[in-house]
């Protein structure tokens, strides 16, 4: 079942695209690495860029031996989140759950802007997300926006217990949540870290604000090897 995963999840991804390719002329991305199963880490942000030279063509799932995208295009400046992702893990020392981490998005389809994603797919999308947390189990889900943060934390509230309640750090001046985290732990699913900043491209954070996240990520990503 494992080995066939997610390829599953792509074809189902494929499918959805394929009768609607006028809507979503950019195509779809769903792994972003190949789907390590019980993982350390898993990241999820809010959807696809709107440019990409693969759309068109049907996703094919990357091996264990290839470098997650995050990695493989830290100096891309085109890609500016992979860079200040792999900045962040490189300076807190945990490049390594980076490199074995699965990486998805909220929404699979390409686009500029996420309200041009109809209820209809954005509610298939959710359900697969959830199936994907499901059969992959990471022990620690990063949202890479606040906003993801806030709706995977009702996912994750259905059907599991929380453990503890939520830490966070605002930004003084605007109150802001900058960064936030909650544990799901009961004896039906792994254990669960749910940890959420605010999006490293969509807001200009300044540099004290990076190194809370900074803090706050090394302790979460420490307390693994405790």
């Amino acid at each position: 079942m494992r080995s066939t995963f997610g390829q599953s999840v792509v074809d189902r991804v494929h499918s959805m695209w394929e009768n609607n390719r006028s809507r979503y002329p950019k195509g779809y991305g769903v792994f972003y690495s190949h789907v390590h199963f019980q993982p350390e880490l898993m990241l999820i942000g809010l959807n696809p860029g709107g440019n990409d030279d693969a759309a068109g063509k049907k996703e094919q799932i990357m091996s264990k031996h290839e470098k997650m995208e995050y990695i493989l295009n830290k100096d891309n400046s085109e890609y500016p989140i992979a860079g200040k992702t792999v900045d962040v893990f490189e300076s807190i020392g945990q490049l390594h759950l980076l490199e074995q981490s699965v990486k998805i998005n909220e929404n699979f389809f390409r686009s500029r802007n996420i309200k041009s994603l109809c209820p209809q797919h954005a509610g298939e999308c959710s359900r697969i997300v959830s199936e994907i947390i499901g059969e992959v189990q990471p022990r620690i889900l990063i949202c890479e926006s606040i906003g993801v943060f806030d709706r995977m934390l009702i996912k994750l509230s259905k059907g599991r217990k929380q453990k503890s309640v939520s830490k966070e750090m605002r930004v003084a001046l605007s109150n802001h949540r900058l960064v936030t985290s909650v544990e799901f732990d009961d004896d039906n699913h792994r254990p669960i870290k749910l940890v959420g900043y605010s999006h490293r491209t969509g807001s200009h954070l300044r540099s004290e604000e990076v190194d809370k996240i900074r803090e706050f990520l090394k302790i979460v990503l420490t307390q693994l090897s405790d």
